[in-house]
C-alpha cells in the first residue's frame, strides 16, 4: 500500500509539471527558441534579445503580453524573427534599436484573430518605433508601427525592407532613410501624414509596391540620394496611382532628375507650374509625376453632357463671357493661370475634373457684377486629384471682387500663406463644401459682401473640411453678423473666449456650435486712463511665421498728463530683452475709450548702426511701413479684465538702413492681470536687479540705468 501511494504521488507530480511550466511561461513577457515550433525559453524581452546576441541558435522570439519598456530596446546581434503575436511593444524612447553588422531581424505578426493587433509604438517625439544603423538589416512582414514622428529611421549603411505592415505617425516624415530602403508592400501612412519618406545622404529608396496615403506636404521629402520608382505599378488599382505621388525638393543645389528620381517609362517629373522638370532646382518646391501633357486644356459647351468645343482654358473663359449659351467648362489638363485668365463675365460651372490649377497670383480671379461662377469637381476616380494652388504670399486660390457671385461646392484650395478664398466688398460667396488648407489670414478673407455658409455640412463629410476647422478673417470694423454679411448653419456661431459674438472686429474668428458658447455681451470700454494702469500678458501673431509670441508689459500713467500712458515694452524684437527697449507713449481718449499710439517713436539706438522705430502696416497694403501716422488701440473689458487690441500689423524698423521689418505682429492682445504690481506715477517706476546693485528707473518715458550712483542710458552711455 505504501508503494502504491508513492507511485501515485510521483504520477501526480509528473502530471503537474507541464502545468507549472505553462504557468511560468504564461506570465513571461516573451518566449524564445530555435523556431516558432520550438520556444523552449521564457523571460523578459531584454533577456530574449540578449540571448539572441550570444546564442546563434536563437531564431525566434515571440511576445506573450503587452509590454511597455522604459529603456531603448537595443538589439546588438543575432539573426531571428520577432513575432508580435498580436501584442504591443511600447516605449517613450527608441522602441526597437537594431545595430551592428550581421544583425538581421525579421518583424512579423502571426496572430490573425480579431481581439488584438500586434504593434510597435513610440510615444516620444524625436525617437522612432524602429531605428536601424551600423549595417544591420530588418525585414518587416506584418504589424502596426506607430510613432509621434518617424516610425522608421534607417541610418547610412543599414538596410530596411518593408514587405507588409501598417505605418502611421502624427507629424513630420513617416520614414527617414539615410541608408537603403526597399518597399514592396504595406500601408504607408494615412490622411494625417505630412511626408511619407524623407530621403537624404547617400540613400537608395526603391519602391515597387505598397499603399501610400495622401501626404499633406508631399509623398517624398528629397534632400539627397536616389528614389527609384522605375518598377512602381502603373496599371493596377491596388496601389496609389503614381500620378498621386508628390515630391518636395529640399536641396539647395541643382540636382538632375534622371539620376536622382527614376520613373517608369513614359512618366516625367513636373514642377509646380506644370512644366516638365529635368532638374530639381527650386528649394522647397513641389513636384508631381505624370505622362506627357496634352494640348487640350479644357472642353466647354452648354452643359456637362454637351461639351462641343475644346482648346485652352483662356479660350474657354472668353467663350463663356461672350456667348451666353456656354454654361459649362471642364478641365482636361493641369493649367498654369496668369492675370490674363481673369473671369470677368458669363454664368457657368467650372468643373476641375480631377485636374489642377496653379498661379503666382489669384488662381481663379472672378470680377464684375453679373459674373456668376460655380466651382465643382465631378471626377470620382483615383488616378488624379484636383487642387487650386496659389503660390503668391498675398493672394488666394480664389479671389472674388467687384460684385461677382461665386458658389463653391467641391474642390481643394491650397494657398501658400494668405487665405483660401478672398471675399471682396460687394460680392456674394456661397460655400457648400470643399477642402480648405489652413493659411495665415483665415480660410475666408472677408472684406465685405455676403459670405453664405448656412448650407455647409455640420457632420463629417468626405472631401470637406470640418466646420470647426473653418475660420474667417474679418477686415471690416464693427461688422454686424446678419443675413447681408455672414451666414452660418443653424446652431453655430462665432465665439471668443467661450462667448458668442455678433459683432466682429478686424481679426480671425472660429466657428463653434452655439451650445458651447455663452450668450453675447456688450463689452465695456475704458472711461479713464487710470483703469488701464497695470501689468499685462501679451499675445501676438507673427505676420511672417504664423506663430504665437508672448511677453509681459506694463502700462503706467504719466505724472503730469493724466491721459498720457507709457507702455514698456510695446513688443519684443531683435533678441533684445525688455530692459534694452525704450517705452512708448499713448494718448487716451475718454470719449471713445481708445488709445492713440503715435508711430516713429524710438525703441532702441546704437551708435550710427541702429535707430529702431515703431511702425505699422495695413494688412492689405503689402506690408508697407508707416512711420508717421498713429495706430488706434481699442479697449474693452471681458471677464472683469481690461484688454487692448491691435489688429493691424505693428512692428519695428531700422531707419538707418531700412532693411526690412525686425518685428511684425498682428492680432496683438494685451490682457491686464487681476493683481497689479505697478506704480501709478512715472517717476516712481523702479526695478532693482537681484544680481547686482544696478537700479533701473523710468523717467519721462526713458529707461535710466543707475549703477554706483552714475546714470546711464540703455546703450550704456553716461548721462550728465
Amino acid at each position: 500500500m505504501k508503494q502504491n501511494l508513492t507511485t501515485l504521488l510521483f504520477s501526480l507530480m509528473a502530471m503537474m509539471m507541464p502545468i507549472a511550466v505553462w504557468a511560468e511561461q504564461s506570465t513571461a513577457e516573451v518566449l524564445w527558441g530555435t523556431s516558432a515550433q520550438s520556444l523552449t525559453q521564457s523571460g523578459t524581452f531584454f533577456e530574449a534579445i540578449d540571448a539572441a546576441e550570444v546564442d546563434s541558435t536563437v531564431g525566434y522570439i515571440q511576445l506573450q503580453k503587452d509590454i511597455t519598456i522604459t529603456q531603448t530596446g537595443l538589439i546588438l546581434g543575432g539573426t531571428f524573427t520577432f513575432d508580435l503575436n498580436g501584442y504591443q511593444l511600447a516605449s517613450d524612447g527608441y522602441t526597437i534599436d537594431i545595430r551592428k553588422p550581421n544583425t538581421n531581424v525579421t518583424i512579423t505578426d502571426t496572430y490573425h484573430g480579431h481581439d488584438r493587433v500586434g504593434k510597435v509604438i513610440c510615444t516620444r517625439e524625436g525617437a522612432s518605433a524602429v531605428m536601424l544603423m551600423d549595417s544591420a538589416t530588418v525585414t518587416i512582414f506584418d504589424g502596426v508601427f506607430e510613432s509621434v514622428a518617424d516610425a522608421i529611421y534607417v541610418f547610412e549603411g543599414a538596410l530596411c525592407t518593408i514587405a507588409g505592415g501598417t505605418f502611421t505617425n502624427q507629424k513630420g516624415s513617416l520614414i527617414c532613410n539615410d541608408g537603403t530602403l526597399i518597399i514592396t508592400d504595406g500601408t504607408i501612412g494615412d490622411e494625417n501624414m505630412s511626408t511619407a519618406i524623407a530621403s537624404s545622404k547617400h540613400s537608395l529608396t526603391t519602391i515597387s509596391g505598397g499603399i501610400f496615403g495622401n501626404a499633406k506636404k508631399a509623398t517624398f521629402s528629397y534632400s539627397a540620394g536616389v528614389i527609384d520608382l522605375s518598377h512602381y505599378p502603373t496599371t493596377t488599382e491596388t496601389v496609389l496611382p503614381i500620378s498621386r505621388l508628390t515630391l518636395i525638393n529640399l536641396c539647395d543645389t541643382t540636382i538632375a532628375t534622371d539620376s536622382a528620381i527614376l520613373l517608369p517609362e513614359g512618366y516625367y517629373l513636373y514642377d509646380r507650374y506644370f512644366q516638365m522638370a529635368d532638374s530639381l532646382s527650386i528649394f522647397n518646391s513641389r513636384y508631381t509625376i505624370a505622362t506627357a501633357a496634352t494640348s487640350v486644356e479644357a472642353k466647354w459647351g452648354a452643359s456637362a453632357n454637351q461639351l462641343t468645343n475644346e482648346g485652352t482654358l483662356l479660350e474657354a473663359y472668353h467663350a463663356a463671357k461672350t456667348d451666353p449659351t456656354v454654361g459649362y467648362i471642364q478641365l482636361h489638363a493641369n493649367v498654369l493661370t496668369t492675370p490674363e485668365h481673369r473671369i470677368s463675365g458669363g454664368t457657368f460651372t467650372l468643373d476641375f475634373n480631377g485636374y489642377q490649377l496653379a498661379s503666382d497670383t489669384f488662381t481663379i480671379h472672378v470680377a464684375n457684377e453679373g459674373t456668376v461662377l460655380t466651382l465643382t469637381d465631378t471626377y470620382d476616380g483615383n488616378s488624379r486629384q484636383s487642387s487650386v494652388n496659389c503660390f503668391g504670399y498675398d493672394q488666394s486660390p480664389v479671389g472674388v471682387f467687384d460684385g461677382a457671385d461665386v458658389t463653391i461646392n467641391t474642390g481643394t484650395y491650397h494657398p501658400r500663406a494668405f487665405s483660401c478664398v478672398w471675399v471682396g466688398d460687394g460680392t456674394a460667396v456661397t460655400v457648400t463644401g470643399g477642402t480648405f488648407i489652413d493659411a495665415r489670414n483665415g480660410i475666408f478673407y472677408y472684406q465685405g459682401g455676403t459670405l453664405d455658409l448656412s448650407h455647409y455640412p455640420t457632420t463629417d463629410t468626405k472631401g470637406t473640411t470640418p466646420l470647426n476647422n473653418i475660420y474667417v478673417y474679418n477686415t471690416c470694423y464693427t461688422l454686424v453678423i446678419c443675413d447681408s454679411t455672414i451666414l452660418l448653419p443653424e446652431g453655430y456661431c462665432f465665439a471668443e473666449r467661450n462667448r458668442e459674438v455678433t459683432i466682429l472686429d478686424p481679426r480671425a474668428y472660429w466657428i463653434y456650435p452655439s451650445s458651447e458658447c455663452l450668450p453675447p455681451a456688450l463689452p465695456a470700454v475704458a472711461t479713464s486712463a487710470d483703469q488701464l494702469v497695470g501689468t499685462y500678458d501679451v499675445f501676438g501673431l507673427s505676420a511672417f511665421y504664423n506663430m504665437d509670441e508672448q511677453w509681459v508689459t506694463t502700462i503706467s500713467q504719466d505724472a503730469t498728463e493724466p491721459n498720457k500712458l507709457w507702455m514698456h515694452p510695446v513688443c519684443l524684437f531683435g533678441g533684445l530683452s525688455s530692459e534694452y527697449i525704450q517705452p512708448v507713449y499713448m494718448l487716451f481718449d475718454p470719449a471713445t475709450g481708445t488709445l492713440t499710439l503715435p508711430m516713429g517713436q524710438c525703441m532702441y539706438q546704437l551708435n550710427d548702426t541702429y535707430d529702431m522705430r515703431l511702425a505699422f502696416a495695413d494688412i492689405d497694403n503689402n506690408l508697407q511701413p508707416n512711420l508717421s501716422d498713429s495706430l488706434t488701440l481699442r479697449t474693452y473689458q471681458t471677464d472683469g479684465r481690461w484688454m487692448l487690441v491691435i489688429y493691424d500689423i505693428l512692428g519695428v524698423l531700422n531707419v538707418v538702413t531700412y532693411d526690412g521689418w525686425y518685428q511684425a505682429l498682428t492680432n496683438i492682445e494685451y490682457t491686464k492681470r487681476d493683481v497689479d504690481d505697478v506704480i501709478s506715477g512715472i517717476e516712481d517706476f523702479a526695478v532693482h536687479s537681484p544680481l547686482s546693485d544696478t537700479q533701473k528707473i523710468l523717467r519721462d518715458g526713458q529707461v535710466i540705468i543707475i549703477r554706483d550712483g552714475v546714470e546711464y542710458n540703455l546703450m550704456g552711455q553716461p548721462l550728465r
